[in-house]
């Protein structure tokens, strides 16, 4: 429609910027999103009595990570993976880990021997794309404390 409208489209730069743009508010919607979700479950197991000995209080949360592997008549192994932590009790996110081990833009500075031009970069994985959920799932239990203020304590897988 556009097209028959002589509208140009938006130029790569000018797609780059607003495909930032949208994807810096998403990130900070949902980390607002897990950061209300830990209050809850931090609430949650104060009023049950679930601290340990330190004062810290604890919580039982389900995760699940997800990679795409799909054989037909070849191996493959999908290069994104995600694992997810969840509130038992409040059913609401609580973690979000992802893990990438490919950028087009650094691969095809790669291909043809360019310099890398600035972007942002979301390879963050080099390893087998098994290790992928489990190392996501490990990082969220690690900043559990820094983000929400509470330690998880119980793994439903």
């Amino acid at each position: 429609m556009l097209a028959s409208l002589d509208i140009p489209c938006m130029s790569d730069k000018t797609f780059q910027s607003c495909q930032n743009q949208i994807s810096e508010s998403i990130h900070q919607v949902a980390e607002e999103a897990m950061r209300i979700a830990g209050e809850e479950e931090k609430k949650l197991a104060i009023e049950s009595g679930e601290i340990d000995i330190d004062g810290t209080p604890m919580c039982a949360v389900v995760a699940d990570g997800q990679w795409s592997k799909r054989s037909y008549k070849t191996k493959y192994n999908a290069l994104p993976g995600v694992a997810t932590i969840i509130g038992y009790k409040t059913k609401k996110i609580l973690f979000i880990g992802s893990r990438n081990r490919y950028c087009l833009i650094c691969q095809r500075a790669k291909n043809t021997n360019v310099a890398i031009q600035e972007h942002v970069c979301f390879m963050n994985w080099n390893k087998a794309a098994t290790a992928m959920e489990a190392d996501a799932v490990a990082e969220g239990f690690k900043r559990s404390i820094e983000l929400h203020g509470l330690k998880f304590n119980k793994l439903i897988g």
